[in-house]
């Protein structure tokens, strides 16, 4: 039989952007780690969360890759970049006025 005292040592591992610094207690039976987040936030979870890869950040992963998600090429913002983009976009728009294809 096995006893509930038993648990595996999690401490330094890392599991994707999550590393488990030590365990903070049992929460219904089961028993709780704190992780700390290559950002800096702290989380505390199940060890079966962060091994299984359902958990792989506390969030931060989620809305970087949103953002890249969002941006479509990239070449509107402000910077030194934009100089080719508007070299492009006033050939296209000069070629429009004179009826002519591009």
């Amino acid at each position: 039989m096995v006893s509930k005292d038993r648990f595996t040592d999690y401490t330094g591992k890392k599991f994707h952007r999550l590393t488990a610094q030590w365990p903070a207690g049992r929460n219904k039976g089961r028993m709780k780690w704190l992780f700390l987040c290559e950002c800096g936030n702290i989380s505390i979870l199940t060890p079966t969360e962060v091994v299984t890869g359902h958990t792989k950040s506390c969030g931060c992963w989620n809305k970087e890759s949103r953002s890249i998600r969002a941006t479509i090429h990239g070449m509107s913002r402000q910077g030194a970049h934009n100089l080719i983009y508007d070299i492009y976009h006033r050939a296209k728009n000069r070629a429009k006025k004179l009826r002519t294809s591009f």
